[in-house]
């Protein structure tokens, strides 16, 4: 080890040390003060960071200390410290009760009553749609503007400084990013002992005592669809209060002793079958995998576990006409969305004048050259008197930053155009419905799947209250009436996802999976019906 990296080393500890103890200092010991008078209205909703200047201090520091070598970099042993579980990482440090008890109308004073479930379910899904939300003005727990601009560090430095950020940052931040390379990975800190308690009755005691495992790679840190979807996952189980153990190691004693074990990117975790077939396991250990398409992996390794394994699919078509009729037919599967985080994904509180710009996002375009559904796009909106000025932003996938694209939908999006030929979820298009976003769907059921009865480039959507759907040759009448339902601001996206992807709901739903063998999104058509009653 050189005299280099041995100062590097020395120097972040020295320098994180100092700069966390003023932070505490100035910041923390000052709001202890505050909160002990008693408080004007005007400081009550002071942030409990009254300035960002102590944080931006360490945002700064960070981008300094840590150069990009700091990111790809693993010391020796570093595989031997990810082995062990941190579960403080896996467990939430900022209780948000006031906010859903006051979502809820729920009093301290007496007793939660359970017979008004049905109505404290509909005011969950209002309160991820309405209160559960990215804060401009930076409220008590946000230390940023954009949640890509939290505190950023390597994942290692993480684990080899974790008291460090444990004690002086965790418990005053609502959110965190680990970075390896160039991925980021967002973690939720907040937690509801109310929501813990509605989810507990929801599916009993002997269900809520379940062990789950998470089977996992290193962080989370490779990228994509899986990535996100692990991590959304845990951070509504978080949320609930629902303790899990999170793992990279398939020898782990942790293993053998769950109910229920998840692995959401199963390439990596073949091995693991092996020795499943090989110990005893629980009588009633279900193993879910999914939803990383892979039918070779799942037909010759997972199909060997039988009637403990179960095959999660992100949608119905998916299931039914694409991934499913590729597997054995003993093997099962079951439909199981990711949550999406309606906090990250929320809209700009309400500004004058709104917005007048578009998005134009392409994957694997069916309609024709991306070149031809830009120009004609354009076309249309300058013989609009409204949108005649709009500005058209183009997404390519795969040609963007997450920060890119939360910014751009959050600072100028109004609609978006959406060229795609299939999402076996569509999670980029959720967090768009997510901010409040209302989609034009280009599709042909003729240059898609032909079997599926609904539209392979968007599983989830509700026409006329998301967006309108519309094959490319109808363009020129149905883009117009879409915009004047935009311009008097008909749809609702984001109420959709709300209802459908929130965190609460879905936990609940994934702790269902594990007691049950059901999922709350089949069959579809009972799934729908329920959806249209919300």
């Amino acid at each position: 080890m050189s005299y280099k990296t041995v100062f590097k080393a020395l120097f972040a500890l020295v320098i994180v040390a100092l700069l966390q103890s003023a932070i505490y200092l100035l910041v923390v010991k000052k709001s202890n003060v505050e909160e002990s008078r008693a408080a004007s209205p005007s400081e009550k909703n002071r942030p409990e960071f009254s300035s960002p200047y102590h944080h931006q201090m360490f945002l700064n520091y960070s981008s300094r200390i840590f150069t990009e070598s700091d990111y790809s970099h693993q010391r020796p042993g570093f595989s031997e410290i990810m082995k062990h579980d941190l579960k403080e990482l896996y467990k939430s440090m900022i209780n948000v009760d006031d906010q859903v008890n006051r979502a809820l109308s729920i009093s301290l004073d007496r007793p939660i009553d359970f017979s008004k479930m049905d109505t404290y379910r509909r005011r969950i899904r209002r309160y991820f749609e309405k209160d559960r939300v990215w804060d401009s003005s930076m409220h008590k727990h946000q230390i940023t503007y954009s949640p890509f601009d939290s505190v950023v560090v390597p994942a290692d430095y993480f684990l080899e400084n974790y008291p460090i950020y444990r004690n002086f940052v965790l418990p005053h931040t609502e959110i965190y990013m680990l970075r390896e390379k160039n991925v980021h990975a967002i973690y939720d800190n907040d937690y509801s002992t109310t929501l813990q308690t509605l989810a507990k009755h929801i599916v009993g005691e002997e269900c809520w005592k379940k062990k789950i495992v998470m089977l996992h790679d290193t962080f989370h840190f490779h990228s994509g669809g899986p990535r996100k979807v692990g991590i959304t996952l845990m951070s509504a189980l978080k949320l609930i209060g629902k303790e899990f153990i999170s793992t990279e190691d398939i020898d782990s004693p942790d293993v053998l002793s769950a109910d229920a074990m998840y692995s959401y990117h199963p390439i990596q975790h073949t091995k693991v079958v092996d020795r499943l077939l090989r110990e005893k396991l629980k009588d009633n250990f279900v193993y879910f995998v999914g939803p990383t398409i892979a039918p070779d992996i799942h037909a010759h390794h997972y199909s060997r576990l039988g009637d403990k394994v179960r095959v999660l699919t992100a949608s119905h078509w998916v299931k039914y006409h694409d991934y499913g009729p590729a597997l054995p037919k003993s093997m099962k599967l079951l439909v199981y969305p990711t949550p999406i985080n309606t906090k990250i994904w929320s809209p700009k509180p309400k500004q004058e004048p709104p917005s007048m710009d578009g998005v134009l996002y392409i994957k694997n375009c069916g309609q024709g050259a991306p070149e031809t559904v830009k120009s004609l796009t354009e076309s249309l909106l300058k013989n609009n008197a409204y949108f005649s000025n709009s500005t058209l932003h183009f997404f390519g996938y795969g040609g963007y930053t997450e920060p890119q694209y939360w910014k751009l939908l959050r600072e100028k999006a109004r609609f978006a155009v959406v060229c795609v030929s299939t999402e076996t979820q569509g999670i980029a298009l959720e967090e768009m419905m997510s901010m409040n976003i209302p989609l034009f769907i280009l599709w042909d059921k003729g240059n898609s799947y032909r079997e599926a009865d609904s539209p392979t480039s968007v599983p989830y959507f509700s026409e006329g209250k998301t967006g309108v759907i519309s094959k490319f040759s109808e363009m020129p009448t149905t883009f117009p009436d879409f915009l004047k339902k935009v311009e008097t601001n008909q749809f609702q996206p984001r109420q959709y996802v709300a209802n459908v992807f929130n965190y609460f709901d879905l936990a609940v739903s994934f702790l269902d999976m594990a007691c049950n063998l059901k999922s709350t999104f089949e069959p579809r058509e009972e799934y729908l019906s329920k959806f249209k009653n919300m």
